[in-house]
């Protein structure tokens, strides 16, 4: 059953309600630092750097999965409102504070805008389409 977030899955976990859940790192590092649950693998291209958990594709499973955020608006703002915006994001992202964020939580740190977004969303959809169908 679909959870809302990492401590939902989680906690499914620890009540035995599931048997097994995907979530962000970081949302249950303190549970398997723990004891209280037990990775499996991590569905990231490679390793998280001082995370001894092998990667899915290190075990033979040729999936890697990005737990990925978007930052949008609603279509009708003018093109001003929406260079307003990016400065604000571009800002932000070039701060220390965030690079301490990202760093501290774990992220991958991958900012795509314009075409390269939309060819991203495009070969996501399509990707996890067939990871959604492979499972059934």
């Amino acid at each position: 059953m679909p959870k809302s977030g990492g401590g939902e899955a989680a906690q499914a976990l620890i009540t035995d309600t599931a048997k097994a859940a995907t979530s962000g790192y970081k949302d249950v590092a303190d549970q398997i630092d723990s004891g209280r649950l037990r990775a499996l693998g991590l569905a990231a291209p490679q390793r998280l750097d001082g995370v001894d958990i092998p990667t899915l594709t290190e075990q033979g499973y040729e999936v890697d999965l990005a737990n990925w955020r978007a930052l949008v608006a609603p279509p009708g703002i003018t093109d001003e409102e929406f260079a307003e915006l990016r400065t604000l994001i571009e800002e932000t992202i070039a701060t220390p504070e965030w690079q301490d964020a990202v760093d501290r939580n774990k992220w991958a740190d991958v900012y795509l805008t314009g075409e390269e977004f939309d060819e991203f969303m495009v070969t996501e959809q399509e990707r996890i389409g067939v990871l959604v169908k492979e499972i059934g």
